[in-house]
């Protein structure tokens, strides 16, 4: 399908081909699942953040490329979560992945609560926003200080 489109020139809204490779070596040089330098005796489970999730594509690229890795996508519209949620089901990754409801500007500071800091960061959604979750992701520390990968999609 992916391919189809790369053909007759439309435009897909998922990272699909050579944009969906270049995002897994970008988050594996990242080693997710490891606990980092800076703290060699936590736990390892840094995982990777995706926010933008859609209809669940690179959720389900991440959770099968990285096997362990605990995958937390961030989705504002209810009906792409209900459809991610649904694929990730069926591909058997339910456990790996989890997908949140809501703007990232209000789910960003919650996971700084519940979660550790993340390996990987997978910035997917509107490039004019990507400002305001930086300022989040930097103020509430949810990327790792050494080795932590930003890779940031539409930005061009």
């Amino acid at each position: 399908f992916a391919m189809e489109l790369g053909v007759v020139g439309a435009w897909a809204k998922f990272a699909g081909g050579l944009k969906a490779e270049t995002l897994l070596a970008a988050v594996r040089g990242a080693r997710p699942g490891c606990a980092g330098e800076d703290q060699p005796h936590a736990p390892t489970a840094a995982g990777v953040l995706e926010i933008g999730t859609y209809c669940g594509n690179s959720a389900l690229r991440l959770a099968t490329a990285l096997p362990g890795v605990r995958i937390t996508s961030l989705e504002l519209d209810p009906v792409m979560v209900a459809i991610a949620r649904g694929l990730i089901a069926f591909a058997g990754l339910a456990e790996h992945v989890d997908v949140w409801t809501g703007h990232s500007r209000l789910l960003l500071p919650r996971l700084s609560r519940t979660q550790s800091r993340f390996s990987a960061i997978f910035m997917d959604r509107w490039g004019s926003q990507y400002d305001e979750d930086l300022d989040l992701i930097q103020r509430h520390r949810l990327l790792h200080d050494r080795g932590g990968v930003l890779v940031a999609d539409n930005v061009l």
